[in-house]
């Protein structure tokens, strides 16, 4: 008798230690993707807030020099700082892989093209028309994603990225002084530029599941970006205003370092999640602009400001909860 009683006991115990097993398997599944979604949402949020910080100290920079010449000095920083870096680490040799090609390609279209777009379209029709369009860029990014990279999506996912871009419009759109007359087809240029910005997003996604390494890959990004600016300063005649002082260089450098940073940080997101994630949380970057003009700028926060904020920060919740 005593020997099946402990038998029953010894069975005992062992199935409890498998539902243990069982329940604990259960708690990590969840878990774990409930994690590696904070680690994306917090890299994406990073790298948002040092496009801010970038953006505040190129703004600052215009008081003496011009904001063509102020984005040619920060790119070059940005790729100085992310080509020693990857001498360092012995990476150099991966330029010669063929899928480097692609992480050219992303420079190109976004840092490239979409910067000079959107350059373009704040001299032709402000800065409070051009932000609110280019902050489209997380829809573009998510139908390339959906279509091409076959990621999957869910109407939650849409509501809050219209949640981040209607935050995004109210947090930028301003009142301008007088009427300022523009033809309509200058809209093309935000729109473009949009376009550019979220394709190359699902193309830096795409090119890291084939050249899993964010630090080439963003080195060569920046380098293609920094070839097409350096262009449209050549051809557009402007190489001649370019003067390279002291007070000219200082903040653009600062901000090549915030921008290198922030390169880094997004495609590192990318890297661990989705495109439908990333770019709209990316894209509150005008978010951390306005706070952190507010404090080295001295600008003013509106109770619009603080409107946009809070729409935002329930876009981002949306996505990061459901």
């Amino acid at each position: 008798m005593p020997h099946k009683i402990q038998a029953v006991e010894f069975c005992a115990s062992v199935a409890q230690r498998q539902s243990n097993c069982f329940v604990n398997s259960r708690s990590s599944v969840q878990i774990r993707p409930l994690a590696l979604g904070m680690n994306v949402l917090l890299l994406a949020l990073a790298s948002a807030f040092f496009v801010g910080m970038s953006n505040v100290l190129i703004r600052k920079s215009l008081d003496a020099t011009s904001r063509t010449q102020a984005i040619l000095i920060s790119l070059s920083t940005s790729a100085a700082i992310l080509w020693i870096l990857n001498i360092a680490l012995g990476k150099f040799t991966s330029i010669l892989v063929p899928a480097a090609a692609l992480f050219l390609l992303v420079g190109l279209v976004g840092p490239g093209i979409g910067r000079t777009l959107n350059i373009i379209s704040l001299k032709r029709i402000g800065v409070s028309r051009t932000i609110p369009i280019t902050g489209a860029a997380p829809f573009f990014a998510t139908i390339w994603a959906i279509l091409f990279l076959g990621e999957e999506y869910s109407s939650v996912i849409f509501v809050g990225m219209a949640l981040i871009i209607f935050g995004i419009f109210v947090l930028t759109r301003r009142k301008e002084n007088g009427v300022r007359v523009f033809d309509k087809k200058d809209l093309l240029f935000p729109l473009a530029a949009a376009f550019c910005f979220g394709s190359s997003i699902a193309l830096t996604k795409k090119a890291i599941s084939i050249l899993d390494d964010p630090y080439i890959g963003v080195g060569l990004s920046t380098t293609a970006a920094l070839f097409i600016v350096s262009a449209y300063i050549l051809f557009s005649g402007r190489m001649k205003t370019l003067n390279f002082t002291r007070e000219q260089i200082k903040f653009p450098i600062l901000a090549g370092c915030a921008a290198a940073a922030s390169f880094f940080l997004n495609f590192t997101s990318l890297q661990a999640g989705d495109v439908s994630v990333v770019a709209p949380v990316f894209s509150t970057f005008p978010l951390f602009g306005v706070f952190l003009s507010h404090f080295f700028l001295k600008e003013q926060i509106t109770g619009r400001t603080w409107l946009g904020a809070a729409i935002i920060v329930a876009g981002i919740a949306v996505i990061q909860v459901f």
